[in-house]
Parts: C-alpha cells; structure tokens; sequence
C-alpha cells in the first residue's frame, strides 16, 4: 500500500532531525567498550551460538572488540570449551562451543571488558560481567526467508532553501540553522514559496523470523537494495528513501553457521513523481502578494533587502518606471528604513510610486 504525505507534515520531521542533530556528544574522541550482554533473552539450541552484543562509544569493530573481551563458560562448575569470535556486524560477538549443549542446561558466563584508554566519566579501564543463559530442548529450525511485510510512505516535499524560493510582501528569509546543520529558509512576515519540489519514498520493511524465539535469536538480517547488501544485524525492520525506483529485499542470515536464505524482492517506484520537479510558486502564492514577486542575493546566510530583483514573466526590469538604480533601490517593491542621510525621502518616494504602478499590474 502506498501512502501519501502532504507536504504540511514536513516540520514536523524536521524537529525530530533537529532533536537528533544537537544530542551532544559527551565523550569526544572516546573509543570504548561499556556493557557486554547475551542478544536475545531466548534459550539456545542445542546446535547454536551464544550470540553477544556490547555497547559501545565511537567506532570498535568487531574484531576490536573481540581483543577486548575475556570470556569463560561452565555449567554446573565444570568449564565447558568453546571459542570466541568477532560478529558479522557491528557490536557482535560469537561464543561457539566445541560439543553441542545440553538440552535444558543452564551455563554460567562470565568475563571482563578491557579499555586500554578509559576516560573519566566515559569508560572504565576494566568491566567485569556475569550472566547466565539456558539451552533449549532441541535444536535450531531449518532456516526460512522471513516473513515480509511492507509500508511504502510518499512524500512530496517542496525545497524551501534561500536558492529555490520567491517571495513577495517583505519577506526576507534567513537559512535555519540548528546546532550547525541547515535545515532550510525561514520566515516572519510575507510569503516565499518553492521553486522544485522533491518527490521521494520512504519504504519499512519488516522481516520477522517466523519461527520459534530460540531459533530466532539465532539469525540475523540483511537489506539487499538492487542487488547491493546496503544494511544488516539483528533487526527486523529496515527503513530506506528512494529518490528513484528500486528494489529491496531482506535475506535471513545463520550466525551459527553461515546460510543464507534469499528473502522475496520488492520493487517500488515506477509510475511515481520521484526526484526534483519544478514548481510554479506564483500559483502557490495565488493572490497573498501585493509586491511583485522577487528573489535577492545571499548575504550571511540571509536574503539581502538591497539587492533584489523582480522574478518571473512579469518582472518588472531593472530601471523601469524611473525608479532608482538597482543598488540603491532594491527590486524596487518593498519599502525602505534601512538607510539614512541625504536622499532618503526621495528613495521612499520613488519605492512608493512604483509599488502603486505593479499593484496597477497585478490587477
């Protein structure tokens, strides 16, 4: 099913992207290794790994953070062998035990994490853990593809951004900036309206394991878009944005020995409105504008009021009606207060006269 988003949705994802945007990074510079836990609470079969995963601070692959994990397994006191291993993805580790577990048996796992560089109120230079798991009472299930389930989201978002917008009414927007990052053109008075708009899609897709929670917790996923492994871990739903057709397909993956079963691949986007289109922002601004409509140049990250010019095919031309030259008078069709000294009251004037001879025009 697609569904389709209105563009007066926007803000609000752009408020969740700002929220994300100013977290602060407490621990600058810090790579460490902070908790070690067993991925799924489900018991492991018989035939299965413990699957482990660690959080962590900045980037530590997995085979980093096997080097710094010191682990031992025993079951009722006994120690039982096994090796570890780094994950195929991030913040994984793999315990495999050398002889299949014991149906129902309880093991005990403990170790320790090592930091070689802690950092005060970041990481600790050694984190011991303990824990305990069950074994199943059986082995794992014969791996399937999962089981998929599809939500394709349209959103036709216009491109509000100081290069592809025109206004009218004094408006004068300013680049919204939130912790450093843009987030498009803002303004308090008059009316702007894009130039292009852009057409994408954002498709979830979920792929449950469809089996029983041991076997389950015995996968992985990967997303495949055209082809090209672009995701993966211990995830079910996968969310991706489209600007041009494509397919995506989730495949399941064995941690314990490999396999791979190919997931049903899915196309979207043909006969869609996707990437950059042109807009019309006069018949988005309809009747709003008394000015004429008008675009100025770019100056610290603001539209500058004095040098403007009139936009489209009624533009007024640079001169026209006697007005002042360009530099002086803007575009000519919004008023003046930002200058003093000699000649003002004859730019007000003028500005005046030729605001009265475009709202002549427009009717």
């Amino acid at each position: 099913m697609l569904v389709r988003v209105a563009a007066l949705l926007v803000p609000a994802l752009l408020l969740a992207r700002e929220a994300r945007a100013c977290e602060p990074d407490l621990c600058p510079g810090v790579v460490a290794v902070l908790e070690l836990a067993p991925a799924s609470d489900a018991a492991i079969p018989t035939d299965g790994v413990l699957v482990l995963k660690a959080a962590t601070i900045g980037e530590l692959t997995p085979a980093a953070l096997a080097g710094r994990t010191s682990l031992a397994v025993t079951q009722d006191g006994s120690p039982v062998a096994g090796a570890l291993a780094p994950g195929p993805f991030a913040g994984l580790l793999i315990w495999r035990p050398d002889a299949p577990l014991i149906a129902g048996a309880s093991y005990q796992v403990s170790g320790s994490l090592t930091n070689p560089d802690p950092s005060d109120g970041c990481s600790e230079a050694t984190i011991p853990f303990a824990f305990a798991v069950q074994a199943a009472t059986g082995p794992t299930a014969a791996l399937a593809p999962v089981e998929l389930a599809v939500v394709e989201t349209y959103f036709d978002d216009p491109v509000l951004t100081l290069t592809t917008i025109v206004c009218c009414n004094d408006a004068y927007p300013g680049d919204q900036q939130m912790c450093g990052v843009s987030y498009g053109a803002t303004w308090s008075k008059g009316a702007c309206a894009a130039t292009q708009t852009r057409g994408y899609l954002r498709v979830q897709l979920t792929g449950k394991p469809g089996v029983d929670p041991a076997s389950a917790g015995q996968w992985a996923r990967v997303l495949r878009q055209d082809g090209t492994v672009v995701a993966g871990g211990l995830a079910t739903v996968f969310t991706r944005e489209a600007l041009a057709p494509t397919c995506l397909a989730i495949d399941q993956v064995s941690l314990a020995t490999g396999e791979v079963a190919a997931g049903e691949e899915r196309c979207f986007g043909e006969g869609v409105a996707l990437g950059l289109r042109p807009l019309d922002p006069a018949a988005a601004l309809g009747e709003q504008c008394f000015s004429d409509l008008y675009t100025c140049e770019i100056d610290d990250d603001r539209w500058d009021p004095l040098r403007c010019k009139s936009w489209g095919p009624d533009a007024v031309p640079p001169g026209d009606d006697g007005e002042a030259p360009p530099e002086e008078a803007g575009c000519g069709c919004r008023s003046v207060g930002q200058g003093g000294g000699q000649g003002v009251g004859q730019g007000v004037g003028l500005l005046m006269l030729l605001g009265l001879a475009r709202r002549r025009r427009r009717g």
